[in-house]
């Protein structure tokens, strides 16, 4: 299942806040919005588990997953 990469390693787990600022480097992700803080790696794969599961729950119901505005 291909699943979108679009801001997946600018994008908090902790409360979906989405900026460039949150990546402080290759490896270190802090949270602006929310004071959240992790290894980048680990944030974007938490990430990309999360809208693979959300696309297969849009798949089971017949629907369409939304886009991020």
């Amino acid at each position: 299942m291909a699943v979108p990469a679009h801001y997946i390693s600018q994008t908090c787990l902790c409360c979906g806040h989405v900026s460039r600022e949150n990546l402080k480097t290759q490896a270190i992700f802090e949270c602006v919005g929310y004071n959240y803080a992790n290894n980048a790696d680990v944030v974007g794969s938490i990430n990309v588990l999360e809208r693979g599961h959300r696309l297969l729950a849009c798949e089971v119901r017949g629907t369409t997953m939304p886009t991020a505005t």
